[in-house]
């Protein structure tokens, strides 16, 4: 079971990311960025984005933003940089075809282009002819030629709510399929079957832009609680040879605990085993009954693994 562990944990060091010609990989961002440095209007830095297999860059949270106009300023010495996005149909959209679920606009959005300026990390628009600085971003792929299983959904469009039994009848993971929203850390959460992917579930979360959940409250806690519905404990899959729980971050280094998006391991819910070993990762308890841990939201440390992991970005 240690191996176990330690492969799970250990793909995001050993798993390598390739990228496009021009491109080089950058970890805060996961994702691939041009190594060019030049100014041109929007249209054209589309274009070259485009032909070289990318596209302009694309913003989905308050820190991709703040990375973003760091790494911005740093590579061109400009304050502004070209953003992917432009206006259809009165709309904002990104040229990726990724959700407009975020924004960070400075007053009104009088003209069609927009630039991230890197001093206070607003959104500005533009007249989409000037020349300014730009980024391409284009998905890395994992050099080890592993793909992503078919049968894994990752689509961003909220998912029908799920109904649930009494626990005493539901099955195991009867779940919200795809990533969901949650307003106050303005991230995406994802409930995946480890069993269906063909790489360590800390290397497919980050592959989907995002790293196996940290909690950094109550409120996130319960979020990630919810997104199956609660089983009684007595519902116990032979075939995944565990009860109802998820995988989140929680690890342990040097017998502290931490979470494997590098974040401040700052909040702990109520917690029916504490950490007895360095092997031992957090789960989520989401089953009723039987012992102290059978309150769904329960966090527990132990070393066996379940087959249900929860992705953040």
């Amino acid at each position: 079971m240690k191996f176990l562990l330690f492969a799970l944990f250990v793909g995001l060091v050993s798993t390598q990311f390739t990228c496009p010609n021009e491109f080089s990989y950058n970890s805060d961002l996961n994702t691939c960025l041009s190594s060019w440095n030049f100014f041109s209007s929007w249209s054209s830095a589309n274009f070259y984005c485009q032909y070289y297999g990318g596209n302009l860059v694309s913003i989905h949270n308050s820190r991709q933003n703040m990375v973003t106009a760091m790494i911005e300023n740093n590579r061109t010495k400009d304050n502004r940089g070209w953003l992917g996005l432009t206006k259809r149909n009165g709309s904002w959209v990104w040229t990726d075809g990724t959700p407009f679920d975020y924004q960070n606009f400075q007053g009104n959005q009088t003209r069609d282009c927009a630039y991230l300026d890197s001093q206070d990390y607003l959104w500005k628009t533009a007249d989409c002819s000037i020349d300014l600085p730009f980024m391409c971003s284009a998905p890395p792929t994992i050099s080890n030629g592993t793909t992503l299983a078919s049968n894994i959904t990752t689509t961003t469009t909220p998912s029908p709510p799920v109904t649930c039994l009494p626990p005493d009848q539901q099955d195991l993971y009867n779940c919200k399929q795809g990533w969901q929203y949650f307003a106050p850390t303005m991230k995406q959460y994802m409930v995946v079957n480890q069993l269906d992917l063909n790489t360590t579930p800390e290397a497919f979360c980050m592959s989907q832009g995002g790293h196996l959940a940290s909690v950094h409250s109550q409120a996130e806690s319960d979020f990630i609680t919810n997104l199956c519905c609660p089983s009684y404990c007595g519902f116990y899959s032979e075939e995944l040879q565990a009860l109802a729980a998820y995988l989140v971050g929680g690890i342990q280094v040097n017998m502290q605990p931490a979470w494997t998006d590098g974040t401040p391991f700052d909040f702990q819910a109520n917690t029916c085993f504490d950490a007895q070993d360095a092997s031992e990762v957090l789960h989520i308890s989401a089953f009723t009954g039987c012992n102290e841990c059978g309150t769904p939201g329960t966090w527990i440390w132990e070393t066996d693994v379940v087959p249900y992991v929860v992705c953040k970005k």
